[in-house]
């Protein structure tokens, strides 16, 4: 079973909505799966590190929200602290028209292919794999204009076969 993770941004920027002195605020809930099984593979010197994860977004806020994958990071619980260690990288924005309305659910799949060893990109900035960690979904308000914001799903538990 997944937890969920609610958050409540307030975004402030010159084009958040048409008085640019007013916030822009939105309510989602990110969740993940409670644990998530990661393989690696070597050719070379290159090693690759593989996951999935399925992502359940809810919008319970009152204006729809556009998921932005080309901004999603996930990061490593290391010492108390929440670290980087991969973001998705995207040569276009062509990642899909995915608009979550007001009160409705969606579930997209957040594909992890990184490099560990080696030098191609992406990179895992980390020398393990197994571990606990949180993505970081960009999702942006109707009208919103500006940097996107990323929003933290629940923690999960990165695993490798056995």
């Amino acid at each position: 079973v997944a937890v969920r993770v609610a958050a409540l941004i307030t975004l402030v920027g010159s084009g958040a909505c048409r008085d640019t002195t007013a916030p822009v605020a939105f309510s989602v809930d990110v969740s993940v799966a409670d644990t998530v099984v990661a393989t690696t593979t070597s050719h070379g010197d290159i090693t690759m590190v593989r996951f999935s994860l399925p992502v359940t977004v809810t919008n319970t806020g009152d204006v729809s929200l556009r998921l932005e994958l080309c901004y999603n990071a996930v990061e490593l619980l290391s010492q108390g602290e929440w670290r980087f260690v991969w973001a998705q990288v995207c040569l276009t924005n062509a990642q899909g028209d995915y608009v979550i309305p007001p009160g409705m659910t969606r579930t997209v799949t957040v594909d992890v292919n990184a490099t560990q060893t080696g030098t191609a990109s992406p990179r895992w900035r980390s020398e393990r794999v197994e571990g606990t960690y949180r993505l970081q979904l960009g999702v942006l308000p109707r009208g919103y204009v500006g940097v996107v914001p990323t929003v933290p799903s629940n923690q999960f538990s990165l695993v490798m076969p056995e």
